[in-house]
């Protein structure tokens, strides 16, 4: 059975691939990704190797760095919520195409906006160009890490998930054999050959 979102962004990912190597030159394609782990599928992944760059952005960060979502999108989605309430106030309650195309072309005209648009690229600090004004507002806390062995419960406070570099991969790697090699009751052989 297929992870949820998996043949989303297989087919979604070839569309695009497809639309973009008509209209652009060279080898490579860069594909921002937000930082939801749906994006991490195996048959992501491999089909990426197809000269896909892929960047994630930091969690937290669509409001800075996704400038569209808040001064389009976001006011978008809340005039046709707005919409679709009045409709239920008149008895609607069920949604056709035909309900939906006047509903969601008042939202558009009404949110859609020169001033809008603009606006949330200034509010982003990207038009005009300020990046002084994007980093200035970065929640960014240095701290020294405690190292692994001081966390008191450590060992079943991580939980397993799809690396997304290989550095990640390699850490998780490490850490998995340094608990293998650490329990008392097995013999760990086997196991850390199982790892390698």
């Amino acid at each position: 059975m297929p992870e949820a979102g998996q043949s989303h962004h297989s087919s979604s990912s070839r569309a695009a691939t497809t639309s973009l190597l008509a209209r652009t030159t060279g080898v490579y394609r860069l594909l921002i990704l937000d930082g939801h782990g749906s994006h991490h599928s195996p048959d992501f992944e491999l089909y990426c190797k197809n000269n896909i760059i892929t960047l994630c952005m930091p969690p937290h960060s669509s409001h800075k760095l996704q400038p569209a979502d808040v001064g389009c999108f976001s006011p978008l989605k809340a005039a046709y919520g707005k919409q679709i309430e009045e409709m239920m106030r008149a008895s609607i309650t069920h949604i056709t195409k035909e309900d939906f195309f006047p509903a969601f072309l008042a939202a558009h005209q009404a949110t859609m906006t020169y001033d809008n648009i603009r606006g949330g690229f200034r509010g982003a600090g990207l038009v005009p160009f300020y990046p002084e004004e994007v980093i200035s507002q970065l929640d960014i806390r240095l701290k020294t890490p405690t190292p692994p062995n001081s966390r008191p419960g450590s060992a079943y406070a991580w939980v397993s998930k799809t690396p997304n570099n290989p550095i990640e991969a390699s850490s998780q790697t490490t850490l998995i054999k340094t608990w293998i090699a650490q329990h008392q009751n097995s013999s760990p052989t086997s196991l850390l050959a199982a790892v390698d």
